[in-house]
């Protein structure tokens, strides 16, 4: 079952649904609603306090209209989260394997 990653009234994943540990594997992204501005995928090493832009080559992992899907791979030992600049969007996020 689907999990929203970010929701039309957010700007960012909220600190108790940031993926972490348990959401190690292969996952897709969903976007279900896109206002006006991109939705960007950040990580991070868990106890800090700074989020990175995620990039691949060169360019910004980001989500940008309605429909747009984004397959992933998480790994046990960073945080993820969603941030835009206004809110608006709303994102879901599902296990590729369900069975793994």
């Amino acid at each position: 079952m689907p999990h929203t990653l970010l929701a039309t009234d957010q700007t960012e994943t909220p600190d108790d649904q940031i993926l972490g540990k348990d959401w190690a594997g292969e996952f897709q992204l969903l976007c279900t609603t896109y206002a006006s501005d991109d939705v960007v995928l950040q990580a991070r090493v868990p106890g800090t306090t700074t989020w990175h832009n995620t990039r691949f080559n060169g360019q910004e992992i980001t989500l940008t209209t309605v429909g747009d899907v984004l397959d992933v791979r998480l790994v046990r030992d960073y945080e993820y989260r969603l941030t835009t600049a206004n809110a608006g969007a709303e994102v879901h996020i599902a296990k590729h394997n369900v069975h793994g």
